[in-house]
């Protein structure tokens, strides 16, 4: 089927959380074009959720160009291009324990042309009976343009660390292309571009601190939250990049009544690039758990893949290192 699925904790009082990263079948009309993307579940919410059934079906621009396409997904876009459909990813390693769990998966056969590595690590981490943390490597060689894609469900984005100037005009595509309008592939040739022209409001900048992050205040999906409910998603990113953007994506109207989110897109710009893109992600409830994380330099590695290390202070004062190789 090629769904991984990180779970811990039970469904009581909320304290059931989960990381799912999905790998199957791309083939046919009904599948996104969404391989590898990463779902978080946790508070009783779907805190960074997959947009689902459109609006309508069919030759829909925005099906096409957005909620079955891969700029719509928490996944990496390559080449400025939609993935090419196949059946399956793979597992290359699952395993858990008592107080964490990994899931490195594999995209499988070539979803973009000249990508030679396209591979997702994500691990969850528990911070006691409520709580835990996603550490995520993404890993890609070959190809251009790399970007790294997160939303959350949410209209409200706190960011910090990020040095941001607004776009007066036009979408993600550029200040000249409109809202909606398919400026680099025909729809009716059945559309392979970027689908960055359903992403409006864009401000586009740097990080300007080792550690930079973005945070979702999360709503149910009629755009309320129950009295005494605050959660939230917290995004720690920890791998340099060449640009941050947030922009707004529109949901189907008919599943969420916030009619858009705010995605955080990383971009490394380039032709054949060789990227590892580190995160944190934390879902909390009014008051972050965590401290701070950061990576950590690597001193020496013999392995010759991509190696990721990550500092994680936590706020009760426990500190966790955690080291996924490739």
């Amino acid at each position: 089927y090629g769904l991984a699925i990180l779970q811990s904790g039970s469904g009581a009082e909320h304290q059931g959380r989960c990381a799912t990263v999905w790998y199957g079948r791309m083939e046919g009309s009904h599948p996104h074009k969404d391989r590898l993307n990463l779902g978080i579940f946790a508070k009783g919410y779907a805190v960074n959720p997959d947009l689902g059934y459109p609006e309508f079906t069919g030759m829909w621009p925005k099906r096409h160009g957005w909620t079955s396409h891969t700029v719509s997904h928490n996944t990496v876009l390559v080449n400025d291009r939609k993935q090419s459909p196949n059946w399956s990813g793979r597992t290359d390693l699952f395993s858990g324990g008592t107080l964490a769990q990994i899931a490195i998966i594999d995209g499988g056969p070539p979803v973009y042309e000249g990508v030679t590595t396209y591979r997702r690590a994500v691990a969850l981490v528990d911070v006691g009976s409520d709580d835990s943390y996603v550490v995520d490597a993404f890993w890609v060689r070959g190809g251009r343009n790399h970007r790294m894609i997160n939303n959350g469900a949410s209209r409200d984005l706190a960011h910090h660390g990020l040095n941001l100037t607004r776009q007066p005009t036009g979408t993600f595509a550029g200040p000249e292309v409109p809202y909606a309008e398919f400026y680099d592939d025909a729809l009716e040739d059945g559309y392979t571009g970027s689908g960055f022209m359903y992403l409006r409001d864009v401000q586009r900048g740097q990080a300007t601190a080792a550690t930079a992050w973005a945070d979702w205040d999360i709503v149910d999906k009629d755009g309320t939250i129950p009295e005494g409910r605050d959660p939230h998603l917290r995004l720690y990113m920890l791998s340099p990049v060449d640009e941050v953007a947030v922009a707004i994506g529109e949901p189907p109207h008919h599943r969420y009544h916030e009619d858009y989110f705010p995605y955080v897109i990383r971009s490394r710009l380039g032709d054949g690039l060789e990227t590892q893109f580190l995160s944190v992600l934390e879902p909390y409830e009014r008051t972050p758990f965590l401290s701070t994380s950061r990576a950590l330099p690597i001193e020496e590695n013999a392995t010759g893949g991509f190696v990721a290390a990550v500092e994680v202070a936590l706020a009760d004062g426990r500190r966790d290192v955690v080291i996924i190789a490739e």
